[in-house]
């Protein structure tokens, strides 16, 4: 037994845990997977510009066939509609970490750094200490 539902797309990415767990408590449930790229023979359609083509997100539920599809369907409905207020709050949770992501960024890679480590401990030095808080200064933590 198979049940498909569309929902509408937005920006943050889904939480599958969230959903997975009121699905679990369903009779029969299998497993679920969310989805909105086109895919032909395992691999994602490509636009002329090389981006994948995509259509409006959807859900599928896999269980057995004594599976209520009315349970299914009123958990998915209440997850579609609950969706919005949790995508706007990952969406705040992932924006307070941009200062992170820009760090991540900007510090040398790990084979610099152990080069500086190594440098400062032969030469008495703290070039690792003053590049990395040369990065943390320029992106600051919020408060």
């Amino acid at each position: 037994m198979m049940y498909k539902q569309d929902f509408p797309i937005y920006e943050t990415e889904i939480a599958s845990s969230y959903l997975a767990e009121e699905l679990s408590k369903i009779d029969g449930y299998e497993n679920y997977m969310c989805g909105n790229r086109v895919v032909e023979n395992g691999r994602p359609v490509l636009d002329e510009d090389g981006t994948p083509v995509t259509v409006d997100r959807y859900i599928v539920v896999r269980g057995s066939d004594d599976m209520d599809e009315a349970e299914v369907k009123a958990t998915i409905d209440k997850y579609i509609a609950d969706y919005p207020a949790y995508a706007e709050t990952k969406q705040v949770e992932y924006d307070a970490k941009n200062y992170a992501r820009d760090r991540k960024k900007k510090y040398p890679s790990w084979q610099e750094q152990m080069d500086m480590q190594y440098h400062d401990a032969v030469d008495g030095t703290t070039t690792w200490k003053d590049a990395v808080q040369a990065v943390k200064d320029a992106h600051p933590k919020p408060e």
